[in-house]
């Protein structure tokens, strides 16, 4: 077959752009037939994206980044609305598809969550009266504010109570943490008075302040210690504030009296 093409070329195929073009096919027989075509080139739209605030906030904010007008939106996070909510730290964009079928992709926009000030006063604590700690709320350089409106990086606390902190850094991110200090009296521990047994007898020492922590001066770690033998006896008493208490006794045996009838 021969062919002839409106644009006056003879080959079987042609390469269009934009515009109308036919072609006329002849067979060995003289017989033609004709046909025509209209090739519409459609700009493709540049796709946009905007946000509502901006692109760099504290970790726990968040953004809604918008693209440009389409039919369909697909984003590289999954979404497939106009709109996206985004709160992590990456780079988001957009592939958009208009009403002509053109798809185009939009320059993607970087979103930065900023990390919050790490703040940690530490567990509630157990101070000894008349004693004092020191609370830390680390970030050297960020700005303070404790329950009493100081705003040192470090806090004596001085009485029981609960203690507070906001930290903002430089990024203007903040974070906070609380503190219950407890302050406890030292163990009253009392063994008694020295005192004297018959041999055979035991003495039972108490060393009170159910819940501390003990030591004998034979490292037993009871409440109460047997003594059977004479001797110095003597416990330490810790509580949860490692606050002491010391005490001792003496103990001595008496033989019992021997008596002969003949």
């Amino acid at each position: 077959s021969s062919y002839l093409w409106s644009t006056t070329s003879t080959a079987q195929s042609i390469s269009a752009d934009s515009g109308a073009f036919s072609v006329i096919a002849s067979d060995s027989y003289g017989c033609s037939v004709s046909d025509s075509i209209t090739i519409d080139n459609y700009i493709v739209q540049q796709v946009t994206i905007s946000a509502d605030d901006t692109t760099t906030f504290c970790l726990g904010g968040s953004v809604t980044l918008t693209s440009s007008p389409a039919v369909s939106y697909s984003w590289n996070n999954g979404g497939t609305s106009s709109s996206i909510t985004v709160s992590l730290s990456a780079s988001y964009f957009v592939t958009d598809i208009d009403s002509n079928g053109c798809s185009s992709v939009s320059t993607p926009i970087v979103v930065t969550a900023l990390a919050l000030p790490v703040v940690n006063l530490g567990s509630d604590a157990f101070v000894c009266l008349g004693d004092s700690i020191i609370l830390d709320a680390g970030n050297a350089g960020s700005a303070f504010a404790w329950q009493d409106a100081s705003a040192n990086q470090t806090f004596t606390a001085l009485s029981a109570g609960t203690y507070s902190v906001n930290v903002t850094d430089a990024n203007s991110c903040s974070s906070s943490d609380t503190i219950v200090v407890n302050y406890l009296s030292f163990p009253v521990v009392s063994l008694g008075n020295d005192t004297a047994v018959c041999a055979g007898n035991n003495v039972l020492l108490d060393a009170g302040n159910a819940g501390d922590s003990y030591l004998w001066q034979n490292n037993s770690t009871s409440m109460t210690y047997s003594a059977t033998t004479a001797g110095i006896f003597s416990v330490t008493v810790t509580n949860a504030a490692g606050c002491t208490g010391v005490d001792s006794i003496a103990i001595a045996i008496n033989n019992s009296p021997v008596i002969l009838l003949g």
